[in-house]
């Protein structure tokens, strides 16, 4: 891929090696060049490091981009114009002060004007931003960074590509312009290439839209943060997580990776959720376009939802409770005996003792001694399970038929566990922080805690 000519790629000093001595020699290794002092390798090095001139950037441009020489060309005079606006200043702002002493309230009050006049100019909004910049980070817009700016705000009916090297001011530049189509009224997106760069960037630029009296929205949940308190130290529900999407969506500049834009925007048309709103799609700037656009092409981002025909694992799941229930009524303690005993039949305790119910004076019911209850129970269960996959009483679509005999066990397993619990005491039912009903276990130390159970469990406490 060809180098961005906006930007001189750094000197990588491969070829040569300096050593620290009394005498300080030196050793240089360059096939094409051999450097005859330490002064001639620090002038190669200062030279080569330095940012092309104005007229050397554009020439390399129309050469890179030999269908564009007619807007390359037109760059200079738009650069000078910015520059006239920065060092000179506009007579319709702060009457012609040079936009390059502003200070940081001036910045504000330049940008209520030109809001006012509903005047717009390119160049002057630069000019701003370009002082911003100092402000913010003590240094300079480089002149590449102005360019790539002016570019992309010339582009009217359709998009335009940059091409820009890691490490040379690629997140400021997308800053400045985002900054710059923000002031124009638009509303901006800015593509990150992963979550983590999101969060990254639109935390580092902040600072800067501040000064141009911005705010940026980041879409991206922060895992560095508490998420689950409001600015008031009040819990975070459901819906005040829906108001902060909204109020997120409303910044004039907001950044996240594309998965996630893709999920708010199905969110809003699809399940009617606070997603984007009512924001338009207006202006997008994808960094790292490459990856997104070609890398990550397969990649798609799918809201979870039912499966067709889960309906029918309802009356499965029931039957299963059911048994469940009558089992524990069925399996008793004998505290007489000290055992336990399976009765088929109607039965009472009564002082420590096992009744049998006769119909008609006769003894009906078969009682089977049991050593484990638990274990007992549970086989009992299973060879329900068994039963209820070759009974023609439990109809379910042929597609869910291994998912059923994979997990019937487990489901059978996980209510015999939940039977055992009782709520308010081994667990609570309650809402979780998006406001959803939710169970809520408690541990030993009696401290409720959202443990997330295994194998089935919190499954088995859902279907009590």
């Amino acid at each position: 891929m060809r180098r961005m000519p906006f930007i001189l790629i750094p000197l990588m000093c491969d070829h040569v090696a300096f050593s620290s001595s009394e005498t300080s020699q030196y050793s240089v290794i360059d096939p094409s060049q051999q450097l005859s002092s330490v002064a001639d390798c620090r002038e190669t090095v200062a030279r080569l490091g330095q940012d092309l001139t104005l007229d050397e950037l554009l020439s390399e441009l129309v050469s890179l981009n030999p269908a564009a020489t007619r807007f390359v060309l037109s760059l200079k005079d738009r650069y000078k114009a910015v520059q006239r606006a920065y060092l000179d200043g506009e007579p319709s702002l702060l009457g012609g002060k040079p936009v390059s002493k502003w200070t940081d309230a001036e910045i504000i009050v330049g940008i209520e004007t030109m809001q006012t006049k509903k005047a717009f100019a390119i160049e002057s909004i630069i000019a701003i931003i370009q002082r911003a910049v100092v402000l913010t980070y003590g240094y300079e817009a480089r002149l590449p960074q102005i360019l790539s700016t002016i570019s992309i705000l010339d582009s009217k009916d359709s998009g335009r590509l940059l091409q820009i090297a890691t490490g040379e001011g690629k997140t400021l530049t997308t800053a400045m312009i985002a900054a710059a189509k923000a002031l124009q009224g638009h509303k901006v997106d800015v593509i990150s290439s992963s979550p983590v760069l999101a969060v990254r960037d639109g935390k580092s630029i902040q600072s800067f839209l501040t000064k141009l009296g911005l705010m940026v929205g980041i879409n991206q949940e922060d895992d560095t943060s508490s998420d689950d308190k409001q600015d008031d130290g009040s819990q975070r529900t459901k819906e005040s997580s829906k108001q902060d999407k909204v109020k997120l969506y409303n910044h004039p500049i907001v950044y996240g990776s594309i998965g996630q834009f893709q999920g708010d925007y199905l969110r809003t048309v699809y399940l009617d959720e606070a997603g984007r709103g009512d924001r338009p799609f207006d202006t997008v700037l994808v960094d790292e376009v490459d990856s997104s656009m070609i890398d990550e092409i397969h990649h798609m981002t799918m809201l979870s939802g039912h499966q067709a025909g889960m309906e029918f694992l309802q009356v499965i799941l029931t039957a299963i409770w059911n048994k469940v229930v009558e089992l524990n009524q069925r399996v008793v303690y004998i505290p007489s005996k000290g055992y336990y005993v399976y009765v088929e039949g109607d039965f009472s305790i009564k002082d420590g003792d096992l009744y049998l119910h006769t119909t008609k004076g006769v003894l009906e019911q078969a009682v089977h001694f049991i050593h484990d209850a638990h274990t007992f129970k549970r086989n009992f269960l299973l060879t329900f399970t068994s039963e209820i996959l070759r009974s023609a009483t439990f109809k379910v679509p042929a597609h869910l038929s291994s998912f059923i005999n994979d997990h019937i066990a487990e489901w059978a397993t996980s209510a015999l566990w939940a039977s055992y619990h009782q709520e308010n005491v081994t667990y609570v039912c309650g809402s979780s922080l998006d406001g959803t009903k939710s169970i809520m276990p408690v541990d030993v130390q009696n401290i409720i805690t959202p443990i997330n159970q295994t194998n089935g469990q919190r499954s088995g406490l859902n279907l009590k």
